[in-house]
């Protein structure tokens, strides 16, 4: 289905461009002389003019809800292994953790995990504990 998509996409903004330049040519012919003969070309020019136009916007419209559908999976992708990465720092460390454990164990940056735990601490209404020193950690209940 992914290949279909990318296949239709790329060939209505290829038709659209072909259109658009085989158009542009025929109305630049110079060897049109009689005002009949201009005024079709002009006529043809123009319905490629807006074939071209619709079948480019189709194709980028195409494109563009492809890369918007990976960038969701993606996403998906990356919190479904968050939450299992969670899952094994909480068990091994009997639900008391830090934003820099987690964000080792998963290999991301200690800023996303920080959004990540804070909206697991509420969800999970855990407690957060500041020692003096100013380390933070989340106090699940496993």
């Amino acid at each position: 289905m992914k290949f279909i998509k990318i296949l239709i996409a790329a060939s209505f903004l290829g038709l659209g461009l072909g259109l658009f330049i085989v158009g542009l040519e025929g109305l630049i012919d110079e060897n049109t002389k009689s005002y009949r003969e201009r005024t079709h070309r002009e006529q043809v020019y123009l319905g490629g003019v807006m074939t071209a136009v619709a079948s480019t916007v189709l194709g980028w419209t195409l494109y563009q809800e492809r890369e918007k559908y990976k960038a969701q999976q993606l996403e998906t992708e990356r919190e479904k292994f968050l939450l299992e990465r969670f899952y094994q720092v909480l068990e091994a460390k009997q639900g008391r953790i830090t934003t820099l454990q987690l964000a080792m164990a998963a290999k991301l940056s200690p800023k996303d995990v920080q959004a990540f735990l804070d909206e697991q601490a509420k969800e999970l209404k855990a407690s957060v504990d500041v020692t003096p020193e100013g380390k933070t950690y989340y106090q699940f209940d496993v």
